[in-house]
């Protein structure tokens, strides 16, 4: 995928997870690993996976955490690495885990 087409991917998947329209979010996730991807775009998809994973009900907050945690890593893209931050604060907080949540929301504050 082209930078533009990515960018109009990536809007798509946000356009449906807001109407809430999951399953359309799993179609597109399926299609974009069936294309020819670079390195950073498969840590997107790794996101927006583990984003798929919250918003999923129930929520699968490990399968999620398995997905971001690598990313923290593996990412030198500031704004993935701010995203997966905050999503990992989420996932802390959601859990119980204010102090996590609090470490995670600084550090992504930082960038």
């Amino acid at each position: 995928m082209d930078a533009e087409e990515f960018r109009r991917w990536q809007q798509a998947f946000w356009d449906a997870l807001q109407a809430r329209r999951l399953q359309d979010c799993a179609q597109l996730l399926s299609d974009a690993r069936a294309r020819p991807s670079t390195a950073n775009e498969r840590q997107w998809l790794a996101y927006f996976q583990a984003i798929l994973c919250v918003e999923s009900a129930p929520p699968r907050w490990d399968q999620a955490e398995k997905l971001l945690l690598p990313l923290l890593a593996a990412t030198d893209e500031t704004a993935l690495l701010g995203r997966v931050l905050l999503e990992l604060g989420i996932n802390a907080d959601m859990q119980g885990d204010c102090a996590l949540a609090a470490e995670y929301d600084c550090r992504s504050l930082v960038l």
